[in-house]
């Protein structure tokens, strides 16, 4: 959302003339102000103040982020006293992946890779293996038991165990929610084990007569 405008209005706001059939100055209330967590909007190119006919004001705000939802509290005042109004504003956020990274695992072991999404409400993540498009969710588990998925608040671990060499290409990451999508990809390599202890093997063949020293 690129921009939101709250109204606020007054009805029946008590004044001593309003029992009269004529329209007074003194029954237009004044709006004083509006509180978003404690602290009081100024007007600025994000926040804009508008009059309206009636006594309404409007609350314009551009450029909307989620730090700008919350309860807004609207004071209004005239010679008769003044009066106050809330309204909560949810902002809705398009899921956005913050942290997913190549990972390199030797064979054998275990691969864990994480992927880390935001977004109001909180997205929710899966996995896709692109070599045959096999999807992972959370809380499955292969039937060989190596993949296993487990996310909560927003990340999502896929762990492979018993790493093998065809393990080795990309894997796309997938967070979503009913306000829209986010997808990005990683690359697990594989590095193939090696003995700790080579062997090196020396042929030869010894001949003559009579039959020379093996050194």
């Amino acid at each position: 959302m690129d921009q939101f405008s709250g109204c606020f209005f007054l009805t029946n706001f008590p004044t001593e003339s309003n029992k009269k059939k004529t329209l007074s100055q003194h029954r237009i209330p004044h709006h004083t102000g509006v509180i978003l967590k404690g602290q009081q909007l100024e007007p600025s190119e994000q926040y804009i103040f508008n009059r309206l006919e009636g006594g309404r004001s409007m609350l314009t705000i551009r450029n909307i982020r989620q730090g700008d939802g919350g309860t807004y509290s609207c004071k209004a005042s005239n010679k008769a006293g003044s009066q106050e109004g809330e309204l909560f504003l949810k902002v809705f956020v398009q899921p956005h992946i913050t942290l997913l990274k190549n990972v390199t695992a030797v064979e054998g072991s275990a691969a864990m890779i994480s992927c880390v999404a935001e977004g109001e409400p909180l997205p929710d993540i899966s996995w896709r293996r692109a070599r045959d498009g096999q999807p992972f969710v959370d809380g499955d588990k292969s039937q060989d038991g190596r993949f296993e998925v487990r996310g909560r608040h927003g990340k999502s671990v896929l762990t492979i165990s018993g790493v093998r060499l065809a393990d080795l290409g990309r894997f796309d990451c997938e967070a979503l929610s009913r306000i829209g999508g986010h997808q990005k990809s990683m690359f697990l390599d594989i590095e193939s084990r090696v003995s700790p202890f080579p062997v090196l093997v020396v042929w030869g063949y010894l001949g003559g007569y009579p039959l020379p020293n093996e050194l």
